[in-house]
Formats: structure tokens, sequence, C-alpha cells
């Protein structure tokens, strides 16, 4: 690892996730209704559609889409779905009513984007899509309309955590910077600034898995006690390895 930073702040992630956190996947929620939930876990198209969906809304319900969709449609099939007119999904009930400031048209797209995408490139099969090196996993996902490096991380990292997915051990995945990480990370002193090469030197050392439960355990401490005015300090799992930069 990189001694030029402390290992406590991310030492103290790593102790918390093992000692509270279970990898068994019926214990971990991503869509409010339970028959969506254990559609995007059995179905990788289904997963793969909510998460390219969850940007800019509340997620455990944008994760419900696939499996009203499912009901309506009667299928996910991406090679009829594929065709489909953007314009015209984007008027469907489930779509205007999906709860994310994303514009409707932009959510069609990216429904219709994520079965073009697993018929061209994975020839049919999501699975391929997550076939090979971290990176290029991510140049895969990133094919798909409105994914960019975040939501491609926060895939992989869901996929390691809870489903198996197997990459090399030092192969290059960064945690999902979003706000939340990115106030964890800075307050903490891990980094100066949340940016992908010093996020990179500071977690230098430690394995995908690692990596993946630090960016868990980050979002989690970012909404639960590191807020942007008076964070919860005290009771904050981080506090002894905490720098509190920029806390008042």
């Amino acid at each position: 690892m990189d001694t030029s930073v402390s290992p406590g702040v991310v030492e103290t992630m790593l102790a918390h996730w093992r000692a509270t956190q279970t990898a068994r996947l019926d214990d971990v929620p991503f869509a409010a209704d339970p028959n969506a939930d254990r559609l995007v876990k059995d179905d990788f198209f289904a997963f793969l559609m909510a998460a390219s969906l969850d940007r800019r809304g509340k997620a455990v319900h944008i994760w419900n889409v696939p499996w009203k969709l499912l009901q309506k449609w009667g299928h996910l099939d991406p090679k009829i779905i594929r065709t489909m007119d953007a314009a015209e999904l984007a008027l469907d009930p489930i779509i205007k009513s999906a709860p994310s400031t994303t514009s409707r048209t932009d959510l069609a797209k990216t429904v219709i984007s994520v079965a073009a995408v697993v018929e061209d490139v994975g020839a049919g099969d999501p699975h391929r899509l997550l076939a090979g090196s971290v990176q290029e996993i991510i140049i895969r996902l990133k094919r798909i309309y409105g994914v960019g490096d975040g939501i491609a991380r926060m895939i992989v990292i869901q996929r390691l955590l809870f489903f198996g997915l197997n990459v090399a051990p030092y192969d290059g995945l960064l945690p999902k910077l979003d706000e939340l990480v990115r106030r964890v990370f800075e307050r903490t002193g891990l980094v100066t600034s949340a940016v992908d090469d010093q996020v990179a030197r500071a977690l230098n050392g430690y394995s995908s898995v690692e990596i993946a439960m630090v960016d868990q355990v980050a979002w989690a401490v970012g909404q639960t006690h590191c807020f942007p005015q008076a964070p919860a300090c005290s009771s904050c799992i981080l506090t002894n390895a905490c720098r509190r930069v920029g806390v008042l």
C-alpha cells in the first residue's frame, strides 16, 4: 500500500466491513419492491438495466423499473427492446413516473441502449460484458447510453461483492467517486482532492475486492454521518482515524 497516506482510514473501513457486512445476496436490498429485488438479483439483464438507470434519482425505486416493464410487456427481451422508439418509450407511464431527475427521453434511450449493447457486444448474453479485466469491463459498460465511469464502477463493485464476479486482484478498480464518497475521502484526509489519480495512489496495494469494500463503507458513512453541514462525527466509525478536514 502507499505509505504516503495514513492507512488508518482505509484499514478502519475494511475492518468495519468485515465485522458488520455480509456478502449474502439475500441480505442486500437493491429494489424497494420484493419482486423487483428478486428479478434484478436473478436476471443480469434486469440488473444492468436498473443500474444504468440509477442516476439522479431514488435508487431503490428506480430499481423497480425492470420489474414493472416485465409485468407490462411480458418479457425483457433485448432483441425486441433494442428496436423500440425512444420518443414513444419516453411517454410510457412507467418511464414517465420513474423517480429520477434525468429526462424521460434519456431514460428511454438508456433502456434501449442496454438492450443494443447486450446484443451487439455480448451477442445476446449480458454476462459477456463482464469478461476480462476491470478496464475492459468498464469500456464495454460505457457503451450504454448515460453510463459513465461512476455507474460502470458501481456495477463492477456490486458484482464483485455480491455476485461472485472474478477479476484480477490488482486490476485498477476505483471507487465510484460520487458526492458522498468524495466528501468522506477528503474530510478524512485520505486525499486532498478526490480525483482518480489521488484516489488511485491512496488505494495502491489494495485488491479490487478491498477497494469495493472501501467504496461501500465510504458511501454509507457519507449518507449516514458525514453530512455537508453538522456531520455526526462523534458516532461515526471513522472518528478516530478521520482528520476532519474542513469540518468546523
